[in-house]
């Protein structure tokens, strides 16, 4: 039995379309590590993920803590602007290893990121998931052109690699960015900076 092309459309628009929390979901209050899970866990959905996994668990949260991605925290309790930066984090693992995470979350605490600002940050989300759907739709217009309403094994596959191929495409830019942007050397924007002054050829 072949592949129907409108399910292919299906997976791709339910992969963008799955559950978000946005920043004005996140309360003024202070809240416990298991109060932050259980808003990650109403708000998100599985996207892809095994069955029951959970977006965020305590071990993340208190490895996150101890990388220092994230403000430290005072007591038991999270600010907004520390389940904000949670949040920020949630969104770039699945792309960024934990070392390039936390040249980004370290370069934003020594500008003194601002809740506002962060908060500015997020709204990216809603904008990527736009861009993301139109794109996403685009391309199954053009396979249910290409193939029709079935797919043979042979162009499944087809398809797949190239799904594959454009995911891995952004991935990498993903990454180039942070790696071209942020600093993981731990010396801090300002030395990055500097060391880059002095590599630069004098003008002649």
């Amino acid at each position: 039995m072949g592949l129907q092309t409108k399910e292919i459309r299906h997976y791709m628009e339910n992969s963008i379309t799955a559950g978000a929390l946005r920043p004005e979901d996140i309360p003024e209050l202070n809240l416990y590590v298991d109060q932050i899970l259980t808003l990650f866990e109403d708000k998100f959905t599985q996207q892809g993920g095994e069955k029951g996994e959970k977006p965020l668990t305590k071990s993340m949260v208190n490895n996150y803590t101890k990388e220092k991605l994230i403000l430290p925290v005072q007591g038991k309790k999270y600010t907004r602007f520390q389940v904000m930066q949670l949040l920020y984090i949630f969104h770039l693992k699945n792309t960024l290893s934990i070392g390039e995470i936390k040249g980004v979350t370290a370069a934003l605490m020594e500008e003194n990121c601002t809740s506002q600002q962060l908060e500015q940050i997020l709204q990216a989300v809603s904008q990527s998931r736009n861009a993301a759907k139109q794109a996403a739709q685009g391309i199954a217009d053009r396979i249910e052109e290409q193939y029709g309403q079935e797919l043979s094994t042979v162009e499944a596959a087809e398809v797949l690699l190239e799904i594959a191929e454009l995911s891995a495409a952004l991935k990498g830019a993903a990454q180039a960015i942070a790696e071209g942007c942020f600093d993981f050397t731990g010396q801090g924007k300002n030395q990055k900076e500097g060391k880059k002054k002095q590599a630069l050829p004098e003008e002649k």
